[in-house]
């Protein structure tokens, strides 16, 4: 059997022990000290070399928000490719190319065939018309590509809105075109050839023809102002018919609700009072707010 050591011999030990733990612990955050004091030092002496003045500081707090604002806004780059593009331009024309092709002839045939109706065309010049018509989109078309192909791919915004007003000047007369008709595209090619190749009878009855659906289209929206305002007010027939009348003495003040309500408040108040109801007169004091579809009266709260 082993002899055992005495208690006492055990504690000696364990204090012996917890004194060089602690001596090393000791030396060992010295070192440390030392360590970081030898690193630290030449970092500071550099650092006393070249204090910021105050200046300098102002300097950086202006300049910093624009290099932030540059990269998050102004300098931000759009991607696009040839195919967006074309799908953008002809997006403008009504759709796409197929879309262009078949509107653009289809008006181009609309028109031929009211003339047609009006003086009478030959079939020669008919299918000389049309040929013009298919070269002018055809020039249009190609026109578009060679925009396209110099299109960049990588731009900014200022960088697109440059090229875009570039592809609007191309397409803007050709756009006119499709929303409003070919009876207002006096400008267009083909109809250019059409008027070189009609007589002086001809040319008369188209202008005459062109008068009276212009005057047809003024009558319609005065008479459409005139509804308007007698439903809004609530009139009888009688001051419908009286309101109408009013409204033939000056046409062009009755083109929309707006100009026709302002006419109505206008008018003297003797006037006023021999055609309306006291509460129609109250009504007709307040403002109008026009929207696309609907108008409404604001009711004013005093």
């Amino acid at each position: 059997m082993r002899a055992q050591k005495p208690i006492g011999e055990f504690a000696t030990m364990r204090k012996d022990e917890h004194r060089l733990a602690l001596a090393y612990r000791g030396l060992h955050a010295i070192a440390i000290l030392v360590l970081t004091a030898v690193s630290v030092t030449p970092t500071l002496a550099q650092d006393k070399t070249k204090i910021p003045r105050a200046i300098d500081r102002d300097r950086e707090a202006i300049e910093e928000p624009a290099e932030i604002e540059d990269k998050q806004g102004r300098n931000q780059l759009i991607e696009m490719d040839r195919g967006r593009w074309i799908e953008m331009v002809y997006g403008q024309l009504g759709g796409n190319e197929a879309t262009f092709d078949q509107t653009y002839r289809r008006r181009v045939r609309l028109a031929l065939n009211r003339i047609d109706l009006i003086c009478g065309i030959s079939e020669s010049l008919r299918e000389k018309v049309q040929a013009t018509a298919e070269l002018e989109s055809q020039r249009l078309k190609a026109d578009i590509l060679t925009l396209v192909n110099d299109a960049p791919l990588r731009l900014t915004q200022k960088q697109y809105s440059d090229f875009y007003q570039r592809i609007w000047k191309l397409i803007q007369p050709y756009q006119s075109r499709m929303n409003q008709g070919n009876n207002q595209d006096n400008e267009a090619l083909w109809r250019k050839v059409l008027a070189s190749q009609l007589d002086d009878t001809q040319q008369k009855k188209i202008t005459e023809d062109a008068a009276k659906r212009a005057a047809y289209r003024e009558d319609v929206q005065r008479l459409e102002t005139v509804l308007k305002i007698a439903r809004r007010l609530g009139m009888s027939r009688d001051q419908r018919n009286n309101l109408e009348k009013q409204s033939q003495t000056h046409p062009n003040n009755w083109q929309n609700l707006d100009m026709a309500w302002n006419t109505l408040q206008a008018l003297p108040d003797a006037e006023k009072r021999s055609w309306f109801t006291p509460f129609q007169l109250e009504q007709l004091k307040k403002p109008l707010e026009t929207t696309n579809d609907l108008q409404v009266v604001i009711v004013v709260e005093e």
